[in-house]
């Protein structure tokens, strides 16, 4: 093998170095960043802080392939780029999105510096060529100082990972934030946003509970969770469709995670060998409009277990039937969740996660009025929608909640004690 193969091969190898970075700088975004900053400014600070552990770590580790004129140093560059996009794009592929998907998720409107990250790649290898040529001539005392700074980032690297893994870093950040965030209740919680939102969006109300039961209300970008701490399952989840919502800005997460937001949280541990599926109540489908909408879709408190077959059945059917619906009626107010039949007859996991008996569903539209409920029990099965319909005061008197507490008594009555299937297309 000649010795400009095996010099391609090294800088390979030091590139492959980039990927466990990008995946802790993921980790430090996620658990750290999104807290100390917001969502909103997470994800361009994570990519200038990949930029820069990118190159550093070009800095570093180039050098050892040994001397690069400026034509090695480019063809590098070039090199980079397309092991950078190949692997972005064979990894996209592998989690099922389409290439509008990816461009869209990588688009700098959404926030995502990636481009950045993708010239400082491309770029490095000539930085790294100025930088040590500007140093040849200098005295071996500056240069062992340069390789001190070497090790200096590296220790700073290894902190920085440090703190964005370890739990401890994050419950203090998780512990600081809170003492800083505004304290909501439920009736300031309305559909996904604070009670200073339009009336058009907060008319309606969330659910009351009518029974006395654990309930810590969260509200996330895309819907507000009422979470049970006894039972580890929410007690509901409502969200609002619109047609705007369907625009396709993120692709499909599938990355479960622990709510931030609870003392003691599920994590997708206490669902491995368990039987169940881990069903979310609002679908990550109708999250597709946001990025962090996307991301939130997979926090454990919008998770139930689930049986297989229902998951990817009816209940599927019943998902697609309320988009369906809401490109129809221009809005719609949904609102589900799990229903125990007494006491919890079984639990999975470390963390005693409860196994539900059924799981409900509710939908409101305003424009003309009507409603519809739905109770699944959780277990397989293959039958038309209309099959599992419930008015929506039938499902009320089987959860023990008061759903759309917010309109006029007469519209309330009206759309809550019957239930036309031909409204609905059933």
């Amino acid at each position: 093998m000649s010795r400009g193969t095996v010099k391609v091969w090294k800088t390979a190898g030091v590139w492959a170095c980039f990927i466990p970075l990008a995946i802790l700088n993921g980790g430090m975004r996620e658990h750290v960043l999104d807290k100390a900053l917001g969502a909103s400014w997470a994800l361009p600070a994570s990519g200038v802080l990949l930029s820069l552990l990118i190159f550093l770590a070009a800095l570093v580790l180039l050098p050892r392939v040994g001397r690069m004129s400026l034509k090695e140093s480019w063809q590098t560059g070039w090199l980079w780029l397309l092991l950078t996009l190949a692997f972005e794009l064979a990894f996209g592929l592998a989690e099922g999105l389409r290439w509008e998907e990816l461009r869209a998720a990588y688009h700098p409107e959404t926030g995502n510096l990636w481009v950045v990250v993708l010239a400082t790649t491309w770029l490095s290898p000539v930085g790294v060529y100025v930088v040590k040529r500007k140093r040849k001539h200098r005295k071996m005392k500056k240069g062992n100082r340069l390789k001190s700074k070497g090790w200096i980032t590296l220790v700073v690297t290894a902190l920085l990972v440090w703190a964005g893994s370890d739990w401890r870093v994050r419950t203090w950040v998780e512990v600081w934030m809170d003492g800083k965030r505004p304290s909501l209740s439920a009736k300031d919680l309305q559909w996904g946003r604070p009670s200073s939102a339009d009336a058009e969006e907060t008319e309606v109300g969330l659910p009351d509970l009518l029974e006395k039961r654990s309930g810590q209300v969260i509200r996330h970008k895309g819907y507000v969770v009422s979470y049970n701490e006894r039972t580890k399952q929410p007690n509901w989840v409502a969200w609002t469709l619109t047609p705007e919502r369907f625009k396709e800005v993120a692709g499909r997460s599938d990355k479960f995670l622990p709510d931030p937001a609870v003392d003691r949280p599920v994590t997708t541990e206490d669902y491995k060998h368990s039987g169940y599926d881990r069903g979310h109540i609002c679908p990550a489908a109708d999250n597709k409009w946001d990025v962090q909408a996307m991301r939130e879709s997979f926090y454990m408190t919008n998770i139930c277990p689930q049986n297989h077959n229902l998951n990817g059945g009816d209940w599927k059917e019943l998902e697609e039937a309320c988009r369906d619906w809401a490109m129809e009626c221009g809005r719609l107010y949904v609102v589900g969740g799990p229903v125990f039949e007494g006491a919890p007859r079984k639990h999975i996991g470390d963390s005693r996660v409860a196994v539900p008996d059924a799981f409900f569903k509710v939908v409101l539209c305003l424009a003309p009025p009507k409603a519809i409920g739905f109770v699944f029990e959780n277990r397989a099965g293959s039958r038309p929608l209309r099959a599992y319909v419930r008015t929506v005061d039938e499902v009320e008197q089987l959860t023990g909640m008061d759903f759309f507490p917010g309109l006029a008594d007469s519209v309330e009555l009206a759309v809550e004690t019957t239930c036309a299937l031909g409204d609905w297309m059933l």
